[in-house]
């Protein structure tokens, strides 16, 4: 199975342990249509690959996972992931780019507005700079 494949059925196998207290929308993405209509379907761009709601907190999820040793490239999230990140930021919400570093098999929960701010200087963040955002997964 490809690795982001299994970060994604990881992520969303995480929220199990809330039992009724989670609730996790996987938001279809092309991928999943081809796999059921064929080469040729197609589905608009989706905000994020899930919707969250954990405990009472609502959050759009956006699952990424790399196998870099030293990084996390943000050109890993496409332009229209970038611009939903914004627009629910903007409005309040709370948008968060989970990353697997596949190399130090740790997870991390990047707020959408750190993500946006760093790319204002540069366009990745070192393993060391994503430490406050370990997540465990």
């Amino acid at each position: 199975m490809q690795t982001w494949k299994q970060a994604e059925k990881d992520f969303e196998s995480h929220f199990n342990q809330y039992g009724k207290g989670a609730f996790v929308a996987r938001l279809t993405d092309t991928a999943a249509a081809k796999a059921i209509a064929g080469k040729k379907a197609f589905v608009a761009a989706q905000p994020s690959d899930f919707l969250v709601v954990v405990e009472g907190m609502t959050f759009f999820a956006e699952v990424k996972s790399t196998v870099d040793r030293n990084s996390f490239h943000f050109n890993n999230i496409r332009k229209g992931q970038i611009a939903a990140s914004r627009r629910v930021s903007s409005a309040g919400g709370t948008y968060l780019f989970f990353v697997k570093s596949e190399a130090h098999d740790q997870w991390y929960s990047v707020p959408g507005a750190v993500v946006h701010t760093t790319l204002r200087a540069k366009k990745s963040m070192t393993w060391a700079e994503l430490e406050p955002y370990k997540y465990d997964i």
